[in-house]
């Protein structure tokens, strides 16, 4: 081999290997620095009753909030624990907007846990007010403190959102 050949050969291994060092730079920066998580909990109904398996989902919301969304399923009580993108207890502290989802048969029943909703003929039952981000209103609307959040109280109505000037249907309590 010529001394020119083994000199590009040389220069697309270099070439190569920034290009490797520049998506592994990438690959690790993806990740970010570890979030600082505060607890976040309470309980929350549908129609005035708990319901199992409802989810409950914190989505981040303002100017440089750079957190992930969290969520937590609720247990029969309807109380809930949100736990982040990585599956860890907690959310950043911040502001948030809070969504909801739970699937209930005609019959006003919880679908089993082992086949998809359809199955049973469920439908989402939570109104588009407390389901969809672009429509939230104050009640669902929260900031979380540097101290967490661990008896939130969200009552999700029926229908809507309930008349306006309402006192808001999620309260903070510490």
């Amino acid at each position: 081999m010529g001394m020119a050949l083994m000199s590009q050969i040389n220069a697309s291994w270099a070439g190569l290997g920034l290009v490797l060092l520049s998506v592994a730079g990438c690959v690790a920066s993806a990740s970010g620095p570890a979030e600082t998580l505060v607890p976040v909990s309470g309980r929350a109904t549908f129609d005035g009753k708990p319901y199992e398996r409802m989810m409950v989902t914190f989505m981040p919301t303002g100017e440089g909030n750079s957190a992930h969304q969290g969520s937590g399923l609720t247990n029969s009580e309807g109380a809930f624990e949100i736990k982040n993108y990585q599956n860890k207890k907690g959310l950043p502290a911040g502001s948030y907007i809070v969504v909801f989802s739970l699937w209930l048969t005609p019959t006003g029943e919880v679908p089993p846990s082992d086949q998809p909703p359809a199955n049973s003929r469920a439908v989402q039952a939570i109104p588009a007010s407390w389901k969809d981000v672009a429509k939230a209103g104050t009640y669902n609307k929260i900031t979380i403190g540097n101290e967490g959040a661990t008896n939130l109280e969200f009552k999700v109505p029926k229908v809507g959102a309930g008349p306006a000037g309402k006192t808001p249907h999620a309260k903070f309590m510490r």
